[in-house]
């Protein structure tokens, strides 16, 4: 496979059963939420792009020149 071709996109939680589903919440609080908060776990943003531009945000995915998130700025 390419390198540009490799996504995770996340799995499934409908065979887990509702113990397990509950403690993915607490354990996302405890584990990941500190490593977000001190800049440890980022998002990989590949471009920002204003509202006016969607159509060109959209022609990047499309295109799949990105690598990290394409985000749109509304403000």
């Amino acid at each position: 496979m390419r390198k540009n071709e490799i996504r995770i996109i996340g799995s499934t939680l409908r065979s887990r059963r509702p113990e397990v589903k509950a403690h993915i919440p607490s354990d996302l609080i405890k584990y990941v939420w500190p490593k977000v908060e001190q800049g440890l776990i980022r998002p990989t943003i590949y471009s920002v792009l204003p509202i006016q531009e969607c159509e060109e945000a959209q022609d990047i995915l499309y295109r799949r020149e990105n690598i990290g998130k394409v985000v749109l700025q509304v403000r």
